[in-house]
């Protein structure tokens, strides 16, 4: 019989929002590491963050799927899954294939060993920027990647969320030649545990404080969900003949204890305050992707194949409208189009407010 969900289950708007703001930043960098190996743009949207029970993971989420397991240890304890899933899984494979076998293919282990590889340095860099931007250190390893044939394969991955609770992110990345979704399915304790650490004051370090780290043994596995597979998850062929992957039973993931001094963290301001009042302030350098949008408009497929050198589309504004400046795809701003030398740029007419533009993240 199922426990009763933690209230902790029950984030509020802002809270989720914080959430999707830490999944969109490493979700950027590993589409900028997917970019780099196919040498295309990966477009990324917004993140999408709200509750969800387990055994709802299988209308969010379609096989096959690439599941990775994640360990977060110092600043955040715990431990995750993100998976990748949609008809443009099969280029997240290509970007995997090193070059000197792109052109006789590669098998399953050398695929997977590489999308380990690309995901372990694009997720560690991005908890890394984070945390150094927050002033607290964050270790994030990668310790197994498997491909599930089918939606049964999520019964493997259940010890992790023993309440039958979790917060689901994910975020589309357009990929040249299909689309995947991306994200995460993070325990309720874990996600309690990140809005914390955004949306709170960080404490003064007293000078002879115990090492966040203090105690850990780094050397200590966590145990691999391939290495717990059952028999009916199988192996397809190499990737490029037929689909690729292993489904693991439930990874027995194992308690590590560390010298760790409780923090007593207070509320964050959204109002105008002296410099270094506000934790905000530590994430002034982490990058963002900004962009113009002009306006949109809605085509038939008949239309669209229809189009041809000199043809004009119409889009959804006016001429004498201001245009949109748009932040990781929340628009802060708007204002006209001008041209600076031969590139053109944009003058801020219209700024929202600052608690519009906190609540909008």
């Amino acid at each position: 019989m199922k426990d009763e969900k933690p209230d902790a289950a029950e984030f509020s708007e802002i809270e989720k929002s914080a959430v999707g703001e830490i999944c969109d930043l490493i979700i950027s960098s590993l589409a900028k590491a997917f970019g780099e190996r196919l040498g295309a743009d990966v477009g990324v949207n917004p993140s999408i963050v709200e509750p969800l029970e387990l055994e709802g993971v299988t209308s969010k989420i379609t096989a096959p799927v690439l599941l990775i397991q994640l360990s977060l240890r110092l600043a955040i304890e715990g431990n995750l899954f993100m998976f990748v899933s949609g008809d443009g899984l099969p280029r997240i494979f290509d970007a995997a294939i090193p070059e000197d076998a792109k052109e006789v293919g590669a098998d399953d282990e050398v695929i997977l060993n590489g999308l380990k590889e690309i995901t372990n340095g694009a997720v560690s860099e991005a908890f890394t920027n984070f945390a150094q931007s927050m002033g607290r250190e964050i270790s994030c390893l990668v310790t197994d990647i498997v491909v599930l044939q089918d939606e049964s394969g999520f019964k493997s991955i259940d010890s992790l969320y023993p309440d039958g609770n979790l917060l689901y992110a994910a975020a589309a990345l357009s990929l040249p030649g299909g689309e995947v979704n991306a994200g995460f399915l993070l325990p309720i304790s874990l996600s309690s545990q990140m809005i914390e650490l955004l949306l709170s004051e960080q404490p003064p370090v007293e000078e002879g404080a115990p090492d966040a780290g203090a105690g850990s043994d780094d050397s200590e596995e966590q145990p691999a969900v391939s290495e717990l597979v059952q028999e009916e998850y199988g192996l397809g062929e190499p990737v490029g003949e037929a689909e690729a992957g292993r489904v693991g039973e439930p990874p027995q993931l194992q308690e590590i204890e560390h010298d760790v001094q409780p923090a007593k963290f207070g509320a964050i301001g959204v109002g105008d305050g002296e410099p270094g009042t506000s934790n905000i302030s530590l994430l002034l350098d982490v990058m963002l992707d900004a962009s113009i949008e002009l306006g949109k408009t809605q085509m038939a497929i008949e239309e669209i194949l229809k189009l041809a050198k000199g043809s004009v589309i119409e889009l959804d504004k006016l001429a004498s409208e201001p245009v949109d400046f748009l932040v990781n795809g929340k628009v802060i701003a708007r204002g006209e189009v001008v041209v600076i030398d031969d590139n053109f740029g944009i003058r801020i007419t219209e700024i929202l407010s600052q608690r519009a533009r906190l609540e909008s993240l």
